[in-house]
């Protein structure tokens, strides 16, 4: 009989204790920050794991292509010079294409934010509605919506499309924002900028 009630009490022990482990998985789970807490914050590029910036590189491939073709000495007023078209070109890539080294990234269920560190504001509804953006003469439309935590944001304008998906680590400790060039302009109009990677990839860590 003693022995019976020890063990009826060691099993009504073990099951408070797996009682109290289950309250304090549901409560941890409960603490787990949702998507778009992770991601909402200030954020800097990682450059060291990220992809080259779009613009970072243009001006010097433009004029290494003039260098190339008329064997004067390029420079940064070489691309300054380049056709109306392609200067087009290069302005609309580098909206579409670039980030910015500094940002600060506000996520919502209904939408997202993103201010760069010149203090211009980006806003983007979170339905996959079309929203049309005027950069300088193009005209550039985008779609955005939230896809298994993710942010997937489609792009097109004039001879470009391309989709950029921003994702925070589990810890919300980094930001990774891939960028598929799936249509660029013209290769002959940008034949002198270099071609870039269909794929790229920018790393940020929160600050």
């Amino acid at each position: 009989m003693v022995i019976e009630q020890r063990w009826l009490g060691w099993r009504v022990a073990a099951a408070a204790v797996s009682v109290v482990v289950s309250a304090a998985v549901v409560a941890l789970v409960g603490q787990e920050r949702t998507p778009q807490e992770r991601m909402s914050g200030a954020w800097q590029l990682d450059a060291a794991a990220s992809s080259a910036l779009w613009s970072a590189t243009v001006a010097d491939n433009a004029a290494e292509g003039r260098r190339k073709g008329s064997g004067g000495k390029g420079s940064q007023a070489d691309a300054e010079q380049l056709p109306v078209g392609v200067r087009s070109a290069i302005d609309l890539m580098s909206e579409v294409a670039d980030v910015p080294h500094q940002m600060a990234f506000t996520a919502k269920p209904e939408s997202i934010s993103i201010i760069d560190e010149h203090g211009v504001l980006r806003r983007f509804m979170t339905n996959y509605q079309v929203e049309r953006v005027l950069t300088g003469t193009n005209r550039v439309s985008y779609r955005t919506r939230w896809v298994e935590g993710r942010v997937v944001q489609e792009v097109t304008a004039d001879f470009i499309d391309l989709s950029r998906t921003f994702e925070a680590s589990p810890d919300g400790q980094r930001l990774t924002i891939t960028l598929t060039i799936r249509q660029q302009p013209d290769p002959r109009i940008l034949e002198t900028l270099g071609n870039r990677p269909s794929t790229r990839t920018y790393v940020f860590k929160h600050q």
